[in-house]
C-alpha cells in the first residue's frame, strides 16, 4: 500500500516508525549488557568504570524487567481481559485476532527495551555516536530475572558485582541510614545476617544459577576485593569479556574514572554520609560484633551451598524463606516474609 503524501513523501509516523525499526535492526549489530549484584556490592562503580570506555555506554537504572516489562504485561492483561469479557452471543471462547498472543507480549517487550537502549545512546554527543559498540544497563535486580532479559537477548553479557557480604551489609546500612530508612532493626548487628538471609546471598544464588547456564561466554562476576586489589588487572578481564578494546590506555582511562576520589571528591578510607561512603575493604570489622559477622557469614554460605535444580529453571529456595519481601524473583513464589524480620 502507498502512504506517500502528494509530493510522494511518506507521512511523519511512517518515516518515524521505519526510523525506530531500523534502530531495532542497529541494538543487534551492539554487545549488550547487563550489569547486576545485590545493593551495594559496588554496581555504581562498575557503571562508571565501562561508561569511561570511549566505545562503551553504560546507564543506570533502567529497572527494564522489573518496572517496564511489568507495566507492559499489566497492560497486555487488561486489554486480554476486556475483549474476552465482551458480551457474546455465544459461549465461545473469543475468536484468536481478538487478544494478543504471549509472542506479541514478548516482541513487545524487546522492543521497549530496545527504545531504553537507544535512549542512553542519545545521551552521547553526536560526533561520539557512531563509535559506540556496547551498551549497558546497571540494574541491581537485574539478578533476578536474568532469564527474561536473556531470551530478549540472547547475545547479552551479563556481569555480577559481588563484595564479601560483611562489608556488603554495613554499607547497606548506612545507606539506609542516609535515606532514613533503615525499618525494623534498631542497630547494625541486627540488621546484617537479616541482609545477608533476605538481600545478599538469594541475589547472588539467583545470579549464579543463570549464570552457571549461560556459560563463562555470557556471565562473569567482578569482586570489589579482587578491584582494589589489581584494578588494571581486573578492568582489563572486564572489557575484554564484552568486546571492548583492553589495551593499556582503555584500561588506565576507565580505572582512572572510576577512582573512589574522582567519584566522592575525597581519599578512599575517609568516611562522609553520602552515596559514596568510604571506599574500603573490611570496614566490616569497625561495625560488626565477631559473633554477628560470623553468623553474616554463616546466613549467607548455607544459601549459597544449596544446590540448583536442574533443568527446571525453578528457584530451589525454600518457599518459607523471609528472601526479597514483597520483590519475589520472576521464577519463584516465595512467602512474604514478615515486615518485622526482612532487610529487603
Amino acid at each position: 500500500m502507498n502512504h506517500s503524501q502528494p509530493n510522494n513523501q511518506p507521512p511523519q509516523i511512517v518515516q518515524a516508525f521505519r526510523t525506530w525499526q531500523e534502530q531495532s535492526r542497529l541494538i543487534e549489530r551492539l554487545q549488550i549488557g547487563f550489569i547486576l549484584g545485590p545493593p551495594k556490592t559496588g554496581t555504581s562503580w562498575v557503571t562508571s568504570t565501562l561508561h569511561a570506555h570511549p566505545n562503551a555506554i553504560a546507564r543506570g537504572e533502567g529497572h527494564l524487567p522489573t518496572r517496564l516489562i511489568p507495566a507492559l504485561q499489566q497492560a497486555f492483561q487488561t486489554y486480554t481481559n476486556a475483549q474476552v469479557g465482551t458480551k457474546r452471543s455465544s459461549d465461545k471462547p473469543p475468536a484468536a485476532w481478538l487478544t494478543p498472543g504471549d509472542s506479541d507480549f514478548l516482541l513487545l517487550a524487546r522492543q521497549a527495551c530496545d527504545r531504553m537502549f537507544m535512549r542512553y545512546i542519545a545521551t552521547c554527543p553526536p560526533a561520539t555516536k557512531q563509535r559506540i559498540s556496547a551498551v549497558l544497563d546497571k540494574t541491581p535486580d537485574n539478578a533476578r530475572h536474568m532469564d527474561l532479559l536473556a531470551t530478549l537477548y540472547p547475545w547479552a553479557r551479563f556481569v555480577c558485582v559481588t563484595r564479601d557480604v560483611r562489608d556488603t551489609a554495613v554499607s547497606s546500612w548506612f545507606h539506609r541510614k542516609l535515606l532514613g530508612d533503615t525499618g525494623p532493626f534498631k542497630d547494625i548487628n541486627e540488621f546484617a545476617p537479616a541482609f545477608a538471609h533476605d538481600v545478599w546471598a538469594p541475589m547472588m544464588w539467583l545470579a549464579r544459577r543463570t549464570g552457571s547456564r549461560l556459560g563463562p561466554n555470557h556471565y562473569t562476576e567482578i569482586s570489589y576485593e579482587h578491584y582494589k586489589a589489581d584494578p588494571h588487572t581486573q578492568v582489563e578481564r572486564l572489557l575484554r569479556f564484552l568486546n571492548l578494546a583492553a589495551d593499556q590506555d582503555h584500561v588506565g582511562t576507565c580505572v582512572a574514572a572510576a577512582d573512589f576520589k574522582q567519584q566522592s571528591g575525597r581519599a578512599a578510607g575517609n568516611e562522609d554520609a553520602s552515596f559514596f561512603r568510604k571506599g574500603v575493604v573490611g570496614d566490616w570489622r569497625n561495625h560488626l560484633t565477631e559473633a554477628v559477622a560470623a553468623e553474616t557469614v554463616r546466613v549467607a554460605d548455607e544459601i549459597l551451598s544449596r544446590e540448583f535444580e536442574p533443568g527446571s529453571g525453578r528457584n530451589a529456595l525454600s518457599p518459607h524463606d523471609n528472601i526479597l519481601h514483597d520483590t519475589a524473583p520472576a521464577d519463584t513464589a516465595p512467602t512474604p516474609a514478615p515486615a518485622t524480620t526482612n532487610a529487603a
